[in-house]
């Protein structure tokens, strides 16, 4: 093989292969080069460590400033619940929804809805309590406590054998024995949650 000279294009084919977005094909077409060409350059050793030293550094950026930095994830999520808790100070102090029961309390949504037909058509008020909103807010408040490692599931716990027919010495002994493994999965989650 002769010797790998850099140029701008062959910069950019090694930029456009560590950020993954396009095919060999597409990457030769839009730089004009031969696919051959392309297959050719990737078999320099020089070529693949700019790849992953370009790799690396993207990486590096998305760890850092977007979704891969848990403040930043958290930032957002921060943001979402406060533009709900907004939204439903708006709702709760509107016009619409200032005389419908429970209406100040800006968890129902308005919306009007034409009933009837001819001379009997009206136009009412529909007020409906918005269940979605809420499971988002709550979707949100669990996602940051995940996030944080704050949040626990509930763990079902089998008993062995029948409580009910042991001496009480059998049944702290068995009380006993399921707050240890209780205890034990609380580490093992809180050691997943750190890693």
């Amino acid at each position: 093989m002769s010797a790998f000279e850099w140029d701008s294009t062959k910069e950019e084919a090694a930029m456009l292969i560590a950020v993954g977005e396009l095919t060999n094909d597409e990457i030769s077409e839009r730089l004009d080069i031969g696919i051959a060409t392309l297959y050719r350059w990737k078999t320099y050793q020089e070529f693949k460590d700019r790849v992953k030293e370009l790799k690396d550094a993207i990486r590096k950026e998305i760890m850092d400033t977007s979704i891969g930095d848990i403040v930043q994830r958290i930032r957002r999520a921060n943001k979402r619940w406060m533009a709900i808790d907004k939204l439903i100070a708006a709702r709760g102090s509107s016009l619409e929804c200032k005389n419908a029961p429970g209406g100040d309390t800006g968890l129902l949504t308005y919306d009007m809805k034409v009933i009837g037909t001819g001379p009997m058509q009206q136009t009412v008020e529909v007020f409906t309590f918005d269940a979605a909103l809420l499971r988002e807010e709550r979707e949100l408040q669990k996602y940051v406590s995940q996030e944080l490692g704050q949040w626990t599931e509930k763990q079902n716990v089998e008993l062995n054998g029948n409580i009910k027919d042991m001496s009480l010495e059998a049944r702290q002994k068995e009380v006993e024995a399921i707050l240890q493994a209780i205890q034990r999965k609380k580490s093992e989650l809180s050691n997943e949650n750190t890693q």
